[in-house]
Order: C-alpha cells, then structure tokens, then sequence
C-alpha cells in the first residue's frame, strides 16, 4: 500500500490509474465539486467504478454548526443530492445506483442518543 498526499482537485495521477475510486465523506468539504468529479473521471479507466458516500444538503434547512464534518461554513459545502449527480455525469461519470440511506442514519443516531440518555451513573 502506498499513500500519496495531494488534492482531490489536480490528483497526482495518470489518467485512467485506478479501476476503482471511492470518497466517504470527503466531497462535503470540497466546494469545486465540478473539478472534483472531473478529476475522478480523469484517473478512472474506462469501465472503471466511483463509489460516493457523502453527507448531503436536504430539505432539513441550514446546517448548525459545529457539524460533524466541519466547526463552521468556511469548510462545509453541501450539494444537494440533484446537483451531485447532474455534476458527476457532467463529469462523464456514469450513474449505475443510487441510495439514499439518511433513514438508516437518523434512526443509527436516535439510537446512539438513547443509549446515551440510558446510562446512570451508579456511583
């Protein structure tokens, strides 16, 4: 394993280097998304598969931060879930599954809150 320190906005990469490319919460602080999926596009050989796991803007309004992923708005750009497609296939990435699990991780959260609230302190 090798791991290379660059941007995600001009990979240090041949094109078509990778078969796979994968972010997991990484684009939500990138605000030049359009680069971003370009550059993935770029490094990808053909056939090549881009896996996205990212927190999305939804309806739910304004973020409160500090948030999980940034303590204020300089380092948080959110897209909302339309615009990150319409930007990866722009990009020339090609959409072959999309799911939306926010159900699963507010209900993971609601959970771990619980859980929290259930613990007494018995000293």
């Amino acid at each position: 394993m090798e791991i290379v320190e660059g941007s995600a906005l001009d990979m240090p990469f041949d094109d078509e280097s990778f078969d796979a490319v994968v972010t997991q919460h990484a684009s939500m602080n990138i605000e030049d998304k359009a680069t971003l999926y370009r550059e993935i596009a770029r490094v990808l050989e053909p056939g090549g598969r881009f896996g996205l796991y990212d927190i999305m803007q939804g309806p739910g309004g304004e973020v409160h931060y500090p948030a999980p992923w940034a303590a204020n708005p300089e380092i948080s750009f959110l897209a909302e879930p339309g615009a990150v497609k319409a930007l990866s296939e722009a990009a020339g990435l090609r959409q072959l599954k999309w799911e939306d699990v926010s159900e699963k991780g507010l209900a993971w959260m609601a959970e771990q809150k619980a859980a929290r609230e259930a613990q007494v302190c018995t000293w």
